[in-house]
């Protein structure tokens, strides 16, 4: 900690150092105990008055990506340059093609 921050930061719902739990696959749960000031203990399952995405009973920071989503995002760059250079473009949802419809459906 130290080495990235001078002091753990304060968890403005209730003046507490924000909440950093190491997991046992080496991943981490970083939170905030959220607008009820309750400590949930990390649980970011909405209430059913939320509304917004910060809106779980705890304010819950996502995870790094992963090396899989990584090198899926980074493979999907590649292929859109490598396209741009020869004049096409990636279809997006809406410019893709419909499916063809089943003949054994009409």
């Amino acid at each position: 900690m130290p080495a990235f921050l001078p002091e753990v930061p304060i968890d403005w719902m209730d003046g507490q150092p924000l909440r950093y739990r190491l997991r046992s696959d080496g991943s981490y749960l970083l939170y905030s105990v959220g607008a009820d000031g309750i400590d949930q203990g990390g649980d970011p399952e909405r209430t059913s008055e939320s509304r917004g995405s910060w809106e779980g009973r705890d304010d819950v920071w996502p995870q790094p990506a992963t090396t899989e989503e990584v090198d899926a995002a980074n493979d999907r760059i590649i292929v859109e340059h490598y396209l741009e250079g020869i004049g096409l473009a990636m279809p997006t949802m809406e410019e893709a093609p419909p499916e063809p419809e089943d003949a054994a459906h009409p």
